[in-house]
């Protein structure tokens, strides 16, 4: 049975396995990455089995829950490193506050020449488009996935939301028809949630 999101709810810092953070909401026991590695999990689910997997070199990703913007930091990272041009739109309807993701010091697990893109990722405006370089144009969206009409086709989904047992109207046949209408031809979508349930309903869509 999901929950509805209360916004009295406090995010708390975490550290996962990997030595990397995350957050967690105390009241309905739900973490923002896998306890065992915030910074393995993403780089697994959405880099190495989703964006490494495409062979173009201009790119449009869509992200289903910008969270604390890690799979978003990564992407550019990975951008620079393969010479690509990424286009990345991210929707949340609940953004963390601010001070969140400075607690967080992801740039302090990549090299140097990386540590300000973090920053950037996250301190930029949200429903403002920003070209921070060639290589990387990105927007912020505060909005309901669900609600909001999407007039473009993505290569790639990053399908972040919460767990289905704590956020079930996201993980519904409708939600993943609305998925498939917006990716283009040979699309990815790519999520860390692989309960029955939830393979059975992408098959049916």
């Amino acid at each position: 049975m999901s929950v509805s999101f209360n916004m009295q709810w406090k995010p708390q810092l975490i550290i996962t396995g990997d030595g990397s953070k995350s957050l967690i909401i105390p009241e309905i026991n739900e973490s923002y990455h896998s306890k065992h590695g915030a910074l393995v999990e993403s780089q697994h689910v959405y880099i190495k089995e989703g964006l490494s997997q495409l062979k173009d070199k201009k790119i449009k990703i869509f992200e289903l829950g910008f969270g604390t913007g890690l799979n978003c930091f990564l992407s550019w990272i990975y951008a620079q490193e393969n010479k690509l041009e990424i286009s990345y739109e991210g929707i949340d309807l609940y953004p963390i506050d601010d001070k969140l993701y400075d607690m967080l010091e992801y740039k302090l697990c990549f090299e140097q020449k990386y540590a300000g893109l973090y920053e950037r990722v996250v301190k930029a405006k949200w429903n403002t488009p920003c070209c921070f370089e060639r290589c990387f144009i990105m927007k912020k969206t505060k909005a309901d996935f669900l609600s909001i009409d999407i007039d473009q086709r993505f290569d790639i989904i990053y399908y972040d939301a919460f767990a289905p047992d704590k956020q079930g109207e996201m993980w519904t046949t409708n939600a993943f028809k609305k998925a498939f209408d917006i990716l283009k031809p040979e699309g990815v979508l790519t999520t860390y949630c692989a309960k029955g349930i939830v393979k059975r309903r992408l098959k049916e869509v």
